[in-house]
């Protein structure tokens, strides 16, 4: 975390691999994610904000459903309730695309912003939907990927 920090505090990108599910469907163990600086100002609804998780020594990214004073409230899509409080001293940057296999998604163009800001209310009032589309997203994922294992077999 504290190389990564100092390279977005040195105001340049950086892409990294992913792991977790907290974010799925839309971003998936194994995908990339570029990650660009933002101030605490610039972050906006719907963003998917990097930030350092001291404790666990790593980067979470997760999506900011609201703000609290001068704090950034973010959630994982997947999460039913549990958000966190993130602070400017922890703020690392927000996600500006997502790499999956050979497909890129720029998470800044308008068809992207306007799905981040609905993902972010849908969070924020109706997890457990948020929840069962993205399980759902996924059961059909490993039911097409099980068609074709058998097809090649």
């Amino acid at each position: 975390m504290g190389l990564i920090g100092e390279v977005l505090k040195s105001n340049f990108a950086i892409r990294i691999k992913v792991r977790g599910s907290s974010m799925l469907p839309f971003i998936r163990t194994g995908d990339y994610v570029t990650i660009i600086p933002v101030s605490l100002e610039d972050a906006r609804i719907g963003d998917i904000i990097a930030y350092g998780d001291k404790e666990r020594k790593n980067i979470i990214c997760h999506r900011l459903i609201k703000r609290v004073n001068s704090d950034l409230v973010l959630k994982g899509d997947t999460h039913l309730w549990s958000s966190e409080k993130v602070s400017a001293e922890s703020l690392l940057g927000k996600v500006v695309s997502v790499e999956c296999g050979k497909s890129k998604f720029n998470l800044e163009d308008k068809p992207h912003r306007f799905l981040s800001c609905v993902l972010a209310r849908v969070s924020r009032y109706f997890p457990p939907l948020l929840f069962l589309i993205a399980y759902y997203i996924e059961a059909v994922r490993g039911i097409r990927a099980l068609g074709q294992n058998l097809k090649q077999v």
